[in-house]
């Protein structure tokens, strides 16, 4: 086999490139629920408890179907897995503008929509994975990027498109363009390097170095690596700084209008957020590549939690934007360090399944978050005890943080890796 294709560059270059609009589009469309999040409330009465519940119920799906589709491309294989799941979500982005009832919203982007979401997450990453050995930081954070560059682009889009043409039309209108993204480029996926005769980017030097990679001495099973302190320290971690980061992002639109933002400048600061968080993440993505992927995860935390502290004691629009882009840059970085460290800890065979299984967490804390920050608003009238909630939960991740292991480099002489 060969490392490179006839052109002389790295196929897996190129699914890097097609992951990266997947993220792009799942994340970008999912993510910008809080530019529709006062239209709603507004046009039916609902509080925003109510509606942010279906946030809430999107990110449950989200959950359960990146554990699912986690398993579903270890065994069937990624495209499969995307191309069914990518006309699910786009059907589902669609049919939110058939909304009438809270049900309905419910049903239509929580449920269906959250499916789709859900099962185009983790396929993707677990591709590129597979494609490197060598600079596999920095690949997984351009493909993660994907989630941010659809922040900066969809939010002030989402914007435009609703002020022009209301939010049922735009659902229609984001739906058409899933679509239209979603399924040609799922179909040019290919999972493995071996699926097309060739070598994982830097397999070749790696085995001359006499570099043990985690994958290839660990041999644990899915069950035995949940038995794992590393495991369920991600998981902890994960799931707080996911309550963080989602207070934030599904109501600043809602608050910065609320303290007198016309909404498209508010729009437009969730758009710096999803902007600063690509470069965030493949920095983060470089980080991870020198100095491993916990050291890259402690930075973004401790980010996160500072600009968490500054956001709601700042009122200069500029200050303001600046303050969200570092935010942003910290929810980047939190992004790549996950599935890096899933390979540093645990192996190839199952790292769809542990994934899936850290976005499980993630998107349970992205749920209740969510649904936090709209209840609490109901019941003080302002954002203020939200924000507090916000920074605790940013603070407990970056405790736990820095209280996680090293990984080994080999795994299987090292305590913290076996079953306890």
């Amino acid at each position: 086999m060969k490392e490179r294709g006839q052109n002389g560059l790295f196929y897996g270059w190129r699914i890097v490139g097609w992951a990266f609009a997947i993220y792009t589009i799942s994340y970008g469309m999912s993510g910008v629920f809080g530019v529709f999040l006062k239209p709603l409330s507004l046009e039916f009465g609902w509080t925003r408890g109510m509606t942010s519940t279906a946030y809430s119920v999107n990110q449950i799906m989200f959950g359960l179907f990146a554990l699912i589709s986690g398993f579903l491309s270890d065994r069937y294989g990624v495209r499969k897995v995307l191309i069914v799941n990518g006309v699910i979500y786009a059907i589902g982005l669609m049919l939110i503008s058939k909304t009438s009832s809270i049900w309905h919203l419910y049903l239509f982007y929580g449920v269906i929509a959250g499916m789709g979401y859900g099962s185009l997450v983790v396929p993707p990453v677990t591709a590129v994975t597979r494609w490197f050995d060598k600079k596999r930081g920095i690949a997984v954070g351009i493909t993660q990027s994907g989630a941010g560059i659809g922040w900066l682009i969809l939010s002030p889009l989402a914007a435009y498109l609703i002020y022009h043409y209301g939010w049922r039309n735009s659902y229609i209108i984001f739906g058409l363009i899933a679509l239209g993204v979603l399924v040609p480029f799922t179909l040019l996926f290919k999972d493995k390097p071996s699926d097309l005769g060739l070598k994982a980017y830097g397999e070749e030097a790696q085995a001359a170095a006499h570099i043990t990679e985690p994958d290839r001495g660990n041999h644990l099973t899915g069950r035995e690596a949940i038995r794992t302190r590393p495991f369920w320290f991600l998981n902890s971690i994960h799931f707080s700084d996911c309550i963080c980061h989602s207070i934030i992002l599904v109501h600043i639109v809602a608050y910065l209008t609320d303290i007198g933002f016309h909404p498209a400048r508010a729009a437009s600061v969730l758009g710096v957020v999803g902007g600063a968080a690509a470069a965030g993440t493949i920095i983060s993505g470089a980080l991870a590549d020198r100095i491993g992927g916990r050291d890259a995860l402690r930075a973004a935390l401790m980010i996160q939690a500072a600009m968490v502290f500054l956001l709601p004691i700042t009122d200069n629009v500029w200050l303001i934007h600046v303050t969200a882009a570092l935010f942003g840059m910290g929810i980047g970085g939190l992004i790549t360090p996950y599935p890096v460290l899933t390979r540093e800890y645990f192996s190839e065979a199952t790292a769809g399944t542990i994934y899936g299984g850290l976005l499980t967490s993630a998107t349970a804390g992205m749920a209740l978050g969510g649904y936090l920050g709209g209840y609490l608003f109901d019941i003080t009238g302002d954002y203020e005890l939200s924000f507090k909630v916000s920074l605790t939960a940013g603070l407990a991740a970056l405790t736990l943080g820095l209280a996680l292991r090293k990984p080994a480099k080999e795994p299987e002489a090292s305590p913290a890796l076996q079953p306890e």
